[in-house]
Parts: C-alpha cells; structure tokens; sequence
C-alpha cells in the first residue's frame, strides 16, 4: 500500500470508510467507527487481509471512541489481529464498561474524556467545592493502564508502576499511588494529588514535576500516613495530611 507523510494512507471507500488504519513509527492506529460492531470486525479482517505482509508482526493502539464493548466483544477484535500476526497493544476508549472490560482481560487501555451515556452518571459524585464532580473507578490500575478524564479522578484501589492517572482537577487514590499521577493537568494550580500511600514514579500539578515524591518532601522521608501533594510557594511540594489538615495551608479551599 502507499505510504505517505502521515502514515499509511487508509484508501478506504464504501463500507470500509468507517476504518482508519495508519502506520506510525511506533505501531499502528486502528479506529473503529460507527456501525455494528460484528461487521466492522469483517471489514477490519478483509481491509488487514489485503496488506497482510505489510502490517505483520506489529503493535495495535485501537480507538473505538464511546463505543461500549464487554469482554467477548474486546476478545473477538483480538483474534482478528491475532490472525495476521498483530498484537493488541492499547485500547483507547471514552467509556468506562470498555474500559473495564479491556483491563479485565489483562490489556491495557487509556479512559480517556468523557462517556455521554445516562450509566455513567452513576460513578460520577458531585462535591461540595464549587460544584466540583468527582470521577470514580473501584479496582486496581496496572502497567500501560492509563485513566485519563477533565474531573477529578478518585482511586479505590492501588496505581501500580506503569499506570497513569491524568486529572484537570484533583487525584485522591484510596490506596498505593506508585505510578505516574498529574492533577491540574489543564493548568489548575489549586489542584491536589492525595493518596494512603504516596510513591509514584513521577508527580506533577498542572506545569511542575518531580521525579518522584521523595524530591518534593522537605524532609525527604515519607510519611506513615496518607500524604497530600501540591503547588506552594512555585514549589510542588508533599506534606502528610494532618499536617495539611492543621491549616498551614488551605488546600482544600482550591
């Protein structure tokens, strides 16, 4: 097939326009459009059946957008790529059934804007700051599992190495925070990053960064309770809670 600056060119027409595939240096995109999800599944074998030799042996990020997929459903995909020797590497998806449904099977996959569908709501809590909503996923995020929303995000469950969480708001994880977590991530200074346990791999509220949360305590010794993380002074700083708690600054007041 021809290969052109931004990838390969998809040269789809008819039934075949609902799927974008383009070649990149680090795998290969797959987006899923509209339409019911077994005939696409046909169309995608038939279009990856043409370039066969082209496409063998490579790494799948798959976007089916908001589409709500279970377990059969995200298997099924899987064996059409297993058939031409391709690896589903990353499913990205904007609704949390799909979500869930990919991680349950041991894939991982990025959650990524936000579900229209009336279920979400659902999971989705309202605070008393400002009207603030609150996003919630139960369950543990492993490595490549990236969570990704415009509300604040909270974790019942552990963020392993590898995974991600992305907030415009605040992150809270009722659990180990060892990933990589980013509150404010559109610019909010007054955001916060909170866990029981605080050890990621990398920390950042809305443009700062530490390497770790060890560069950002002043003691350079973790706490033995839960610890808050935030902007103080041009500083991103980590304290435990009850010293946040006490009021030697007002982080909850945003």
């Amino acid at each position: 097939m021809r290969q052109t600056s931004s990838g390969l060119n998809p040269s789809a027409s008819g039934d075949h326009s609902a799927i974008s595939i383009k070649g990149r240096a680090d795998g290969i995109a797959i987006e899923m459009g509209p339409g019911d999800w077994e005939t696409l599944l046909g169309q995608l074998d038939a279009r990856l059946e043409q370039a066969a030799n082209f496409f063998r042996g490579g790494e799948v990020a798959l976007h089916v957008g908001a589409r709500q997929l279970d377990e059969r459903d995200v298997d099924a995909v899987r064996k059409v790529l297993q058939k031409y020797a391709l690896r589903l590497n990353l499913v990205r998806t904007a609704s949390e059934r799909t979500f869930e449904a990919v991680v349950n099977l041991g894939y991982s996959a990025a959650l990524e804007g936000a579900e229209q569908q009336d279920h979400v709501e659902a999971v989705v809590a309202e605070s008393n700051i400002g009207g603030q909503r609150f996003f919630i996923f139960r369950g543990n995020l492993r490595s490549g599992q990236v969570l990704r929303k415009t509300e604040s995000i909270i974790v019942i469950g552990d963020v392993n190495p590898g995974a991600q969480v992305v907030s415009a708001g605040d992150i809270l994880v009722w659990g180990r925070l060892r990933g990589m977590a980013h509150a404010g991530a559109e610019g909010n200074l007054n955001a916060i990053v909170c866990a029981m346990s605080l050890e990621p791999t990398q920390l950042r509220v809305a443009s700062y960064i530490a390497a770790s949360a060890e560069q950002a305590r002043p003691t350079r010794e973790p706490s033995k309770s839960a610890e808050i993380a935030f902007i103080q002074d041009n500083v991103l700083t980590v304290r435990p809670w009850n010293e946040a708690k006490r009021g030697f600054r007002s982080v909850f007041l945003g």
